[in-house]
C-alpha cells in the first residue's frame, strides 16, 4: 500500500513532527538544540518561512511553521532534516541514517485556533518525568 498524499495548498499553517531512527536520543547536550537550532533557522530563513513553535523533545520535534505561496513543505524539512543529519553524524563521527520515518504533518488554520496545540508536548514530556522546554531560536 502506498504513501498516503500530502495536503499541499499556498498560504498555509502545518504542525509537523519527526522522530529519530531508533527512537535514540538527538539532544545530547545543550550545544546539539543550538546546533539543530541554527540548522532549522538557516533553512527558514532561505525559504522565507514563518515559525510559530518549535519544541525539542528527547527524540522527536514539534514546530508549527507557516508557508508563504510557491513554498514546498515537503522540500524546507528534507533540507532541514538532511543538514542536520550531516551536522550531527559529522559532529560524533558516526554514519547512517539519523531521522526514522518520513515528518508527520497535518494543516491547522487559522493559526489563532490552534495555539493550544503549541503546549500539548511540552505537558505529555512532563508527564513522562522529563523536561519540558520550548525553545526560541536565539541565533
Amino acid at each position: 500500500m502506498g504513501r498516503p498524499l500530502r495536503l499541499k495548498a499556498p498560504d498555509l499553517t502545518y504542525h509537523i513532527t519527526s522522530r529519530t531512527n531508533g527512537r535514540r536520543l538527538f539532544m545530547k547536550k545543550k550545544a546539539d538544540q543550538k546546533m539543530l537550532c541554527r540548522c532549522l533557522h538557516k533553512v527558514l530563513v532561505k525559504y522565507n518561512v514563518t515559525i510559530y513553535s518549535y519544541t525539542p523533545m528527547m527524540n522527536h520535534f514539534h514546530m508549527m511553521i507557516h508557508l508563504k505561496k510557491n513554498t514546498d513543505l515537503s522540500k524546507v524539512m528534507c533540507e532541514f532534516k538532511v543538514l542536520y543529519a550531516k551536522v550531527f553524524n559529522k559532529k560524533y563521527k558516526i554514519s547512517g541514517h539519523f531521522w526514522g520515518d518520513r515528518f508527520r504533518s497535518c494543516i491547522v488554520q487559522p493559526v489563532c485556533l490552534s495555539l493550544p496545540a503549541l503546549h500539548r508536548p511540552q505537558r505529555r514530556e512532563s508527564r513522562l518525568g522529563g523536561s519540558p522546554r520550548q525553545v526560541v531560536l536565539d541565533l
